[in-house]
This record gives C-alpha cells, sequence and structure tokens, in this order.
C-alpha cells in the first residue's frame, strides 16, 4: 500500500518552516516600490495603510519620495504624487502631530 501525504513528523516540520515564513513575511516592511505599486489606492483605507508604511520608512523615505517628483509634463510621476497626496491627508488631522512634524520637515 502507497500513503500519499506527509507523516506526522513530517506534517509538523512543514507547519513549522510554513509558520515562521508566514511571520517573516508580516513583519517585513514594504519598500517605497511597494508602495509606490500600491498607487492609485482603491480606497480610504488603503490610503491610509500606505500612508502608515510610509511613516514607518521614517523621513528619508519620504524625501526619496519627494525627488521622485519631476515637473508637469516631464515625466511620469503620478504614483508618487498620490502617496504624497495620501500621505499629506492622512497627518493632516489633530491626533497626529509627530508625523505632521516629520512630514512636514
Amino acid at each position: 500500500m502507497v500513503r500519499r501525504g506527509f507523516l506526522p513528523a513530517g506534517t509538523a516540520a512543514f507547519m513549522a518552516v510554513l509558520m515562521v515564513l508566514c511571520a517573516a513575511a508580516a513583519d517585513a516592511q514594504p519598500t517605497i516600490e511597494d508602495l509606490l505599486d500600491r498607487m492609485p489606492a482603491d480606497t480610504v483605507r488603503d490610503i491610509a495603510a500606505a500612508s502608515e508604511d510610509l511613516i514607518g520608512l521614517g523621513p528619508e523615505a519620504i524625501r526619496a519620495v519627494c525627488g521622485m517628483l519631476v515637473p508637469l509634463g516631464e515625466g511620469d510621476d503620478v504614483n508618487a504624487r498620490y502617496l504624497l497626496s495620501g500621505l499629506a491627508r492622512h497627518v493632516s488631522p489633530g491626533d497626529a502631530e509627530e508625523a505632521r512634524l516629520m512630514v512636514s520637515e
């Protein structure tokens, strides 16, 4: 008789590896390119999440996105503009003072 599938010990090892990979993926911070690929956002929640991720990357990442802007008609910077516009709206409410200061600098 041929048994198919994992043996119990193999299943446990497979599940352990899968859990480690999933935890690593969940903890991985997105890159600027990842955030730009998510633009234009489909929902307000999506832009808020992208804005939070950009804030999490820090001021250098925000400066890098600003550096991607080009004069109108000289290139395609639409995703950077969407991301920065969403970021400005995200930090505008009164409860985001720390993030607003970082963005304004």
